[in-house]
């Protein structure tokens, strides 16, 4: 969905690997991307770009959040996660932090600790796929070997 935006020469902030991985191909591109997106403002940050490419970063981790968390909370209610609202609860607290931490930093941007943010971001982000994400990846599974015991009953 969205392009991945760091490059091979970038200096990588939050670092991708297969320890990430949820076994739904949709999730994990757009877990990758958010990955790329906290990079891409990490090197904005460290090289010294200005609010409106700051800001302009922001909007787009702002609408990658959302479009992910709808993704994401369709495809638990589709393989009938249990945790579901739990979960839901749990994206809409992020949102809240976000914006407001977002907010703080229109509002003085001078006085804003990006890398306590970043630091924010790293940590939210990591530990809600390790953690948060990995309680569906059975409810995968299970969808997964039902749609091929389908497949191969009509064979």
């Amino acid at each position: 969905m969205f392009e991945f935006l760091t490059g091979e020469g970038d200096k990588v902030f939050l670092e991708w690997s297969d320890k990430y991985v949820t076994g739904s191909k949709q999730i994990d591109d757009d877990h990758r991307g958010l990955f790329d997106v906290v990079n891409h403002y990490h090197k904005a940050v460290h090289s010294g770009d200005g609010e409106e490419t700051l800001d302009a970063i922001l909007d787009l981790l702002d609408r990658y959040i959302q479009e992910h968390f709808a993704r994401e909370e369709r495809l638990m209610a589709e393989i009938g996660y249990k945790g579901l609202n739990e979960h839901r609860k749990r994206h809409i607290d992020l949102t809240k932090a976000f914006r407001a931490t977002r907010l703080s930093y229109h509002m003085s941007p001078g006085d804003f600790d990006a890398d306590a943010f970043l630091k924010f971001l790293q940590t939210w982000l990591t530990q809600h796929i390790l953690i948060d994400d990995r309680r569906f990846i059975p409810y995968i599974e299970r969808e997964r070997t039902i749609r091929k015991e389908e497949l191969s009953s009509l064979a």
